[in-house]
């Protein structure tokens, strides 16, 4: 009678450790998903700042959107009489 009660109680208590394992893996992935997002608030500010910076030096919008969209191409920063066409489309 004990040996059931026993067997029932460790059951218990293993379940009870392995929602808690599985909580806090939860709460660690929540963690990284927040901070995830306020790196990418940031970045989404930055961007923000860096056109409107480049307005303010004078390039015209239909310039600035023709390069986000990746329809002006630019000189290579390692080889500047390389012209490199962007390929990222992230930012779309």
């Amino acid at each position: 009678m004990y040996f059931r009660f026993l067997i029932a109680v460790a059951f218990v208590v293993l379940i009870s450790m392995s929602g808690l394992s599985i909580d806090k893996h939860n709460r660690i992935l929540q963690n990284d998903m927040t901070s995830t997002r306020a790196d990418q608030e940031e970045l989404t500010h930055q961007i923000a700042e860096t056109r409107q910076e480049t307005l303010l030096l004078g390039v015209s919008k239909q310039k600035l959107n023709a390069l986000e969209e990746g329809h002006i191409a630019l000189p290579s920063p390692d080889n500047p009489s390389q012209i490199v066409q962007n390929k990222d489309r992230s930012l779309n």
